[in-house]
């Protein structure tokens, strides 16, 4: 039986990349203020590049010029993402903080 969870605060450690975990959304628009377990949500943790990190790279390497989802750019105000199941996807900053998903018995 799950007794409890570790719960990770995205501004002191993050997941590791592609991985599956539980975030919260404290400013997740399309839930009512009464229901807080709608502001957790099942996404997949991207790392992008920052900005620092481009700007490192050698002018001749086709990443400094492509963008990919998950990269510090425009509204994305860090180097990951974190992308639902269906069309939407979060910038990073939204998520608060985050915990790994239980494993099933």
């Amino acid at each position: 039986m799950l007794t409890s969870f570790i719960i990770y605060d995205t501004k002191q450690e993050l997941p590791n990349d592609n991985e599956y975990v539980l975030a919260y959304f404290p400013h997740r628009p399309w839930s009512s203020p009464n229901t807080q377990q709608h502001k957790w949500v099942v996404v997949q943790f991207i790392r992008g590049l920052s900005k620092s990190d481009r700007n490192l790279l050698s002018d001749d390497n086709p990443r400094k010029r492509t963008y990919s989802f998950g990269d510090e750019e425009g509204n994305n105000l860090v180097p990951y993402r974190w992308d639902t199941f269906g069309p939407g996807s979060f910038f990073g900053q939204e998520a608060s903080c985050w915990c790994h998903l239980p494993n099933p018995l």
